[in-house]
């Protein structure tokens, strides 16, 4: 017999009742009419989002090549061109991959509620896979691209592809394993820096806030100081915000 714990919001939203042979008692249900389309609404959201992903990740690749071609002409930068349109490149996907991750994880709490689930089991069921989802194709369709595809479609001479009117870029006699490594370390190590210091150092500075008042204002009067510390809960309300794992 099932003991799952029914959400308040689904009673709430349900438009009718049902009888469960399980729990053998009327429960709140939504019917048909009403969750299916909501179901496919948000699988559409989802494909048109996953879209935006690849579509931003060929802007990376476009853009590597464009900055790669604006050096190579420059005689004094051309050295050191391939390795610099490398790094921006991972410098401008990391940025996508960060706003990205943070507008979809605000979307996928609004659309799950939207959806919703019966159980809070179920609810984070479908918020974990979409989730999943999501960052698998947000942090690694550029790795992806750079280690199944690039280089792997040059045609022929005479009937290259071209981006633009540009010919796709060729990986290097070695094997493109640098670009791999150097786009691999950008983001995951980048990623991992920025997560890092939101939830570790933020928090020290929010916290160590009036010793540093002290510390950069000394003229201020001691009633001033003692106006600005805030009692023990007041300091647990303003906490900083928790972070995702991802």
């Amino acid at each position: 017999m099932s003991t799952a714990q029914i959400r308040p919001t689904y009673t709430q939203n349900c438009d009718k009742w049902k009888y469960n042979p399980r729990t053998q008692r009327n429960e709140p249900c939504m019917s048909s009419k009403k969750r299916y389309p909501r179901y496919i609404t948000t699988f559409v959201s989802i494909l048109i989002i996953l879209a935006c992903v690849i579509i931003f990740a060929l802007a990376v690749i476009v853009y590597d090549l464009a900055v790669y071609l604006a050096l190579f002409d420059n005689p004094q930068m051309s050295k050191y061109a391939k390795w610099l349109s490398t790094i921006s490149a991972g410098v401008m996907s990391l940025t996508l991959i960060i706003i990205m991750s943070k507008y979809y994880t605000k979307f996928a709490i609004t659309m799950t509620e939207w959806e919703n689930h019966k159980t809070q089991v179920e609810y984070e069921n479908n918020l974990t896979i979409r989730r999943y989802i999501f960052e698998v194709f947000n942090f690694y369709s550029s790795l992806a691209y750079i280690g199944f595809f690039k280089g792997k479609v040059n045609g022929y001479p005479g009937h290259h592809p071209r981006v633009f009117g540009v010919k796709m870029e060729d990986c290097p006699p070695g094997g493109c394993i640098s670009e791999l490594a150097t786009q691999m370390a950008i983001i995951l190590a980048g990623k991992q820096f920025i997560f890092t210091f939101s939830q570790f150092v933020i928090p020290i500075i929010i916290s160590n806030k009036t010793n540093c008042l002290k510390k950069f204002k000394p003229n201020l009067k001691k009633k001033e100081i003692v106006k600005k510390v805030k009692t023990p809960w007041e300091r647990d309300y303003l906490l900083a915000d928790t972070r995702d794992v991802f």
